[in-house]
């Protein structure tokens, strides 16, 4: 991915945060923090310094419990739709998260632009569920997001 690319992408994040307003309360998700200043200028900005800088991977250390899961119990961790941002907006998307585990082994921060500031969003296991066991039955091709039961 071009640098070109990846400040289009956070711009165009950070425009149509602004443009939506705050939803985390409303999703039961948190903010931790201060709300900070949040402009596309002062992207740019961060954007120019890390680039002058040799890339450094996010360190992560997993609990044991969590760096240990397989396949099976990974894919059994379950954002819950009540808690998704935006979930209870009019609009055609909403935000849900993947849990740490397997395939994700560096948490990314997530920030919520709200009145021109930016403030961090906390994670919260309540936002998560293990319990759907058995199958699930979709209404149509159309809406394999929609269980019809489960």
């Amino acid at each position: 991915m071009q640098r070109r690319q990846l400040l289009r992408g956070m711009a165009a994040s950070a425009t149509l945060q602004a443009l939506l307003g705050g939803d985390a309360a409303a999703a039961g998700l948190k903010a931790i923090g201060q709300a900070e200043a949040f402009d596309y200028a002062l992207l740019k900005g961060r954007a120019r310094a890390l680039a002058t800088k040799a890339y450094q991977a996010p360190r992560s250390v997993l609990p044991k419990a969590i760096d240990s899961l397989d396949w099976d119990r990974h894919q059994a961790i379950r954002f819950r739709p009540d808690h998704a941002l935006w979930g209870e907006d009019e609009l055609r998307f909403r935000a849900q998260f993947f849990h740490l585990g397997l395939f994700f082994k560096s948490p990314v921060r997530i920030h919520e632009l709200v009145d021109g500031r930016a403030r961090e969003l906390a994670y919260d296991a309540r936002c998560s569920t293990t319990a759907r066991a058995g199958f699930r039955a979709v209404n149509c091709r159309a809406t394999w997001a929609s269980p019809a039961s489960g």
